[in-house]
């Protein structure tokens, strides 16, 4: 099945993508604007980084919490109406910001306004919820019996073979790459790892 942005918003890379009848799983879509469009959250959440240091000490914790979650909410809505990729490019350079902004906001508040006795419970329960194992990273580490049942649980149905047989694929065609690093300086992805600075 088809991404819904590439075919609604980038057809041609999408028909072009048809074409190519690689297994290969790496850089599949050879797009700027695609390559823009994944990046700009992380790219916003990086500047972020340095802005939300500072209006969280000036402004304070709940504040910036507060702010980042309206960047979060306006983000979301202008994804979900968006009419073009760049839209799509602005909701999520705003949910890059909102992130940033809470991440660096609610340890710090859990940190200060817990009582003693939870507040190192607390702290764990907020770094738990945003890196909770995932069935990729399990498969990663060599744990592919435990992913099919957490598969199931997610998804909410039984036959989640399609799937799993997908993550064992493109796990196993990963690790065939030598050298990942040495591969980014080749010509033909210089304009993509240009593109991130």
């Amino acid at each position: 099945m088809a991404p819904l942005v590439l075919v609604w918003l980038r057809p041609t890379v999408y028909r072009k993508k048809a074409l190519d009848k690689s297994t290969n799983q790496y850089c599949q879509y050879d797009s700027q604007v695609l390559t823009m469009f994944t990046s700009s959250l992380y790219l916003a959440a990086l500047i972020a980084s340095v802005v939300a240091a500072f209006v969280t000490r000036k402004l304070g914790r709940k504040r910036s919490m507060f702010f980042g979650g309206v960047l979060f909410c306006v983000g979301t809505a202008i994804n979900a109406t968006a009419m073009g990729v760049w839209m799509l490019i602005l909701g999520r350079i705003l949910l890059g910001f909102g992130i940033r902004f809470s991440n660096q906001s609610v340890p710090l508040y859990l940190s200060e306004m817990a009582p003693s006795e939870y507040r190192g419970r607390l702290n764990i329960m907020f770094q738990l919820s945003i890196t909770i194992d995932t069935p990729n990273s399990m498969i990663e580490r060599g744990q592919r019996d435990e992913v099919e049942n957490q598969l199931r649980r997610i998804r909410g149905v039984d036959d989640v073979r399609e799937e799993f047989s997908d993550l064992i694929l493109a796990s196993d065609e990963s690790k065939k790459i030598e050298n990942p690093l040495r591969n980014l300086r080749q010509r033909k992805y210089r304009p993509n790892f240009a593109w991130q600075f």
